[in-house]
């Protein structure tokens, strides 16, 4: 039997446009695909891996199942990204209405990151090996 594997991250977001700009400019995604409305729904992909942008008022309750009760957007989904600029990163994400949650501090396992968040409150690291 083959093993699964990961193929996308799911991200129910305010608005797909500004949330897709929002990560082509500041971390180089690329658009993938859309099922004719980019107001519901876009396909970026990242690196080896895909983000689905969902529009939130499109959401089905069993889609966004993993929200807990009461949780304000971006609660329980955290996605780490290598980056070897985190200097010029954190300066695109704070321009493109995202956050610098932590700066970027030296980690025991030998990394350098700092905690993001998109303009929808997804929080996410970003890092690079402490030698580079």
């Amino acid at each position: 039997m083959p093993v699964p594997r990961l193929t996308a991250i799911v991200l129910h977001v305010t608005h797909v446009a500004s949330s897709a700009a929002f990560y082509r400019d500041c971390l180089g995604a690329v658009s993938l695909f859309d099922y004719g409305d980019t107001d519901t729904f876009l396909a970026l992909r990242l690196g080896d891996v895909e983000i689905h942008l969902h529009a939130a008022q499109a959401a089905t309750e069993q889609l966004a199942s993993t929200w807990p009760v009461g949780a304000a957007n971006g609660v329980g989904v955290a996605l780490h990204i290598h980056a070897s600029d985190l200097t010029r990163l954190s300066s695109l994400i704070q321009r493109a209405g995202g956050q610098v949650l932590q700066e970027a501090s030296p980690q025991p396992w030998g990394t350098i990151e700092m905690v993001v968040a998109d303009p929808d409150g997804f929080a996410f690291s970003c890092g690079k090996d402490s030698t580079a």
